[in-house]
């Protein structure tokens, strides 16, 4: 079995429905006023999480094993905290840098971007990363919870499970078409065939989120994108 906190367990149960025998994986809770002798645990089955076995109950199994799906609700500071910050930090930086992104065509939250800068005499690449990093800095509740969970995880057979409470992965961090956002950026210069990169913390207008299908279409009809396929083609090099 596996110990999740002070009182709750996942196990193998043995399924006693007539109709279907097989095992399943249980959370089950200790019932501590229910002990027989100091040698055995009574527990108290809260909740069926899939059948040993089959890809989604192995799947959950390793969910609730590596601490993905918590017992206990994390707690974070409330959105109102988080939109105070953004305000204050988007006043702060007075640039603001048009940029796009290409995910996946079910992404909800888009945490990278580029823009596309030129002329006769040089090419610059921005990259662009959702500036986490300003939220959590003077939120010890989310920060701590963001610790407990260590990752963003994807499931097939589960809701997306967000390292950080949606209205910050899904919203405020979210680099969602027609808003402003905060990022961390980088930008690599190509000039004379030389490379230069700075770095720099930006806010960013996202004037269109592509999914790569469109993106794969609109190669040839705009030159932001046409600029970053033949870059990636060449290695980073220069053409």
């Amino acid at each position: 079995n596996h110990k999740k906190d002070e009182n709750k367990y996942i196990i193998k149960y043995k399924n006693k429905d007539k109709r279907n025998r097989n095992n399943v994986y249980v959370v089950a809770v200790q019932n501590n006023e229910e002990t027989y002798n100091s040698d055995t645990i009574m527990l108290t089955l809260e909740r069926v999480i899939g059948y040993v076995g089959s890809k989604q109950g192995e799947y959950n199994l390793l969910l609730y094993k590596y601490n993905m799906i918590n017992f206990k609700k994390l707690e974070n500071e409330p959105k109102e905290h988080f939109e105070n910050i953004f305000k204050k930090e988007l006043q702060s930086r007075s640039n603001i840098t048009p940029i796009f992104t290409i995910d996946d065509i079910k992404t909800l939250d888009y945490d990278d971007g580029f823009s596309v800068t030129m002329s006769e005499e040089k090419i610059i690449i921005g990259v662009h990363i959702a500036d986490v990093s300003v939220f959590l800095k003077d939120s010890i509740k989310t920060n701590n919870s963001a610790k407990e969970r260590w990752t963003s995880v994807y499931p097939n057979h589960h809701d997306t499970i967000n390292m950080l409470p949606k209205y910050l992965s899904q919203d405020l961090c979210s680099l969602k078409e027609n808003t402003k956002r905060l990022t961390a950026s980088v930008y690599f210069t190509y000039e004379n065939d030389n490379e230069t990169v700075f770095l720099q913390r930006d806010s960013v207008i996202i004037t269109k989120n592509y999914t790569y299908e469109e993106a794969k279409k609109q190669i040839r009809n705009s030159k932001e994108l046409f600029v970053l396929d033949k870059i990636a083609c060449s290695n980073g090099n220069t053409y």
